[in-house]
């Protein structure tokens, strides 16, 4: 059915089918269709069936943007494909059915970890399963051959079998097979359920290396690839290029430790993923991993978040409450933009991290956690400590080992990979490829938002697609925002000295961190901009 697909911000948030009758949309309350934006009239335009298309008319007088063209009171017939323009909202009218994986099914929507390489454009290769035991591992070698089938449960006689010793697994719980140059793992109808990289599925594509769990046990499923050499890649992380490797040979090292590691990178560079790798590979691993985002909680319900509180604590606590340390106990923490949390919230964030223990709010009493933080900031926060807006004690308690993610327009080798599995994941079974041109044009955008914007530009391009294949010109990418200009230098009792380290701020700052661009903008040497930033205290550990 055609529809109209709402976009802000490269997000999708609304679908709207387009039936046959008029719809009128705009601000107004009684428009069919209503979009919450000034910018738009309270009846902005109309759009009725005609002669099997859809004409839209415009009613604001102002014209309605359609693609190149300007739709007035006599109306533009709407083609596939064609971008409405309202206000903040991007619409894309679709003409054709939307593909299977975004309508509603019973299998559950997976998230979006990052997978290694898988293409499309060939077989899967040959794979193995590792169940991780206290004697050792076991190993299960898949052949991929189709046809090829081996069913995971704690029956010890079935036949072509890995046996799962767990008394919360069923007998039969899951089935890997080799259908159609894809490694398929199915649900066998499981009592408690089948979750790969914590998510409850029913049927899915593997690739990569993944983990799957039944009852208490996790089976990690590794698919042979040799882009990395012989180094394994990470649990739920697709990479092939260089600039990741050293990445993963120190992910893998501090993993079984017990240091809190920080995570550093722009944003949509997959910190969660790292971070939740970390866990996987450590001891804790058949713990929980509780991911908590600083950034996106009220100010004055962090406490909370963080250490729960108690019946009556405040106005609106009407019954008790963990809080994420209490729910990550015997596992890992995962304290996400943890540069936002404010002054007082990091006093008590520290204490709780030396001491080991927390304090719910409005209670008497303290308890003893035992719990592994791992925290992440797009911010640099040897800058906000030089500032004074983050506690010196706090980031060196946070930053033990520090970890770097390059940014995706450095892991250009990692474009398509990634790609091509956000697309099969996506429309798993429908065999999407990229053309050539997708590919170039892909690998040679900058990627602002990283492997988020990457992964809404493959979303996007799925919806506009006439056939099997995404062509260049189904690719749509949105402008970067402009950036924001940098405040006013006031020199008046500035040393030259402290004019100079603004400078190499502001450009920091200005370019995202980026510091081939700024060598290449402020026009100094390789030796003398390491050298100056670490006179003015803002390189990082690897810089030295």
């Amino acid at each position: 059915m055609p529809e109209l697909i709402f976009l802000r911000d490269g997000e999708i948030l609304m679908r709207a089918p387009l039936r046959p009758e008029r719809v009128v949309v705009g601000r107004a309350p009684e428009c069919g269709l209503v979009v919450p934006d000034r910018a738009v009239s309270r009846r902005q335009c109309e759009i009725a069936p005609q002669g099997g298309a859809f004409l839209l008319s415009d009613l604001s007088g102002r014209g309605t943007q359609v693609g190149s063209r300007t739709a007035g009171p006599a109306g533009v017939a709407l083609r596939d494909g064609d971008e409405l323009r309202l206000g903040a909202w991007t619409v894309l009218y679709s003409a054709r059915e939307a593909p299977r994986a975004d309508r509603a099914s019973t299998t559950p929507v997976r998230r979006t970890p990052v997978t290694k390489r898988q293409s499309t454009s060939s077989s899967a290769g040959p794979a193995v399963l590792r169940l991780r035991g206290d004697d050792g591992d076991t190993t299960a070698a898949l052949a991929p051959d189709e046809g090829f089938r081996i069913v995971l449960g704690s029956d010890p006689q079935a036949p072509r079998s890995l046996q799962v010793p767990d008394t919360f697994a069923s007998a039969e719980h899951c089935r890997i097979s080799f259908r159609r140059g894809r490694w398929i793992l199915s649900d066998l109808g499981s009592s408690n359920g089948t979750y790969v990289d914590g998510v409850h599925v029913l049927e899915c594509v593997l690739a990569g290396s993944m983990a799957i769990r039944l009852g208490e046990t996790t089976v990690v499923f590794e698919q042979g690839d040799s882009a990395l050499g012989a180094q394994e890649p990470l649990p739920g992380l697709v990479s092939c290029d260089p600039a990741m490797a050293p990445v993963v040979d120190l992910v893998r090292r501090v993993a079984k430790s017990r240091a809190p590691v920080a995570i550093h990178g722009e944003t949509g560079t997959g910190k969660e993923v790292v971070a939740h790798a970390l866990h996987l590979l450590s001891e804790r691993r058949a713990g929980p991993f509780t991911p908590l985002n600083c950034g996106a909680i009220a100010r004055d319900t962090v406490e909370s978040e963080l250490f729960g509180h108690e019946k009556g604590a405040f106005t609106g606590a009407e019954r008790a409450r963990p809080g994420a340390f209490e729910e990550a106990s015997g596992g890992t923490l995962f304290l996400d933009e943890v540069g936002d949390l404010a002054s007082g919230v990091q006093v008590k964030l520290l204490r709780a991290l030396e001491r080991g223990e927390v304090r719910r709010l409005g209670a008497s009493r303290t308890l003893q956690l035992d719990v592994r933080v791992v925290s992440a900031t797009h911010r640099d926060l040897r800058t906000e400590v030089g500032e004074g807006s983050f506690r010196e004690d706090l980031y060196y308690r946070l930053c033990v080992v520090p970890v770097e993610l390059p940014p995706l327009r450095r892991r250009v080798r990692d474009i398509v990979p990634l790609a091509e599995h956000f697309l099969a994941q996506m429309a798993p079974g429908a065999g999407v490829t990229l053309s050539p041109g997708a590919r170039a044009r892909l690998e040679s955008h900058p990627w602002p938002g990283n492997a988020r914007e990457l992964r809404n530009v493959v979303q996007i391009a799925l919806l506009l697609r006439g056939g099997g294949v995404v062509t260049e010109d189904e690719l749509r990418f949105r402008p970067a925002p402009p950036r924001r200009a940098d405040p006013p230098l006031h020199l008046a009792g500035m040393t030259l000295d402290r004019v100079e380290r603004e400078a190499y701020r502001m450009a920091l700052e200005r370019h995202g961190g980026d510091r081939r661009a700024v060598m290449d903008e402020l026009g100094v040497a390789r030796s003398t901009f390491f050298r100056k930033l670490e006179e003015f205290g803002l390189g990082r550990e690897e810089d030295r």
